[in-house]
């Protein structure tokens, strides 16, 4: 069984939903996911919602676990989304569920096996907008999975819009996001497809 004392190793490119956390870069390398491969082709749209789509790096440091975590990382947050534009952000992830090593994982990163998956929350990702104003996020659970030999790691899970200020005071939407990363990039590959409801 891995212990939680190893999860160290996986800073600064753990997963936060990450989002966000641009990816210029991203879109050439093989391993970098696109909204297609990463999150599928959902996010339907209804008059009343906009569609909402995000890429993003997501960099995660280790820090002390609040109650109800096993594990706790802080996150910068760096990328564009629609009608947020460029932004840079804040985050955090819990892990929720215990890290252990498991044959059978729901999927499988680009590294190679043994794999060990956890269950995860965002509790608060703020993305900040060039002119200031804040769209707030939160990933109520998600899936991440990483390769034990050299901690290439793959990410599933929604994200619900919770708010912010300015033009996203009282923001709601929702996305199906997912994040990458191939065992040596500083930071994680972060996208989502979805809708989003503002003033």
């Amino acid at each position: 069984m891995i212990r939680l004392a190893q999860l160290a190793h996986w800073s600064p490119r753990l997963f936060v939903l990450p989002l966000v956390a641009g990816l210029a870069s991203c879109s050439q390398s093989p391993a970098a996911p696109t909204i297609e491969s990463a999150v599928g082709a959902g996010g339907q749209v209804s008059s009343q919602q906009l569609p909402w789509l995000i890429q993003a790096t997501v960099a995660t440091t280790p820090a002390p676990p609040p109650a109800g975590c096993l594990a706790y990382f802080t996150s910068v947050i760096e990328g564009t989304a629609t009608h947020l534009g460029r932004f840079t952000g804040t985050g955090s992830t819990c892990i929720t569920d215990q890290v252990a090593p498991d044959p059978s994982p729901p999927f499988t990163p680009a590294g190679p096996g043994p794999y060990a998956t956890a269950q995860f929350t965002n509790p608060r990702w703020t993305l900040v907008a060039a002119n200031g104003d804040e769209l707030w996020l939160e990933a109520p659970e998600a899936v991440g999975v990483f390769s034990l030999a050299n901690m290439a790691f793959k990410a599933q899970g929604r994200q619900v819009i919770v708010g912010g200020t300015g033009r996203f005071d009282n923001a709601t939407g929702e996305a199906q996001v997912g994040a990458l990363n191939d065992g040596t990039q500083p930071a994680d590959d972060f996208s989502g497809r979805g809708w989003i409801r503002f003033r």
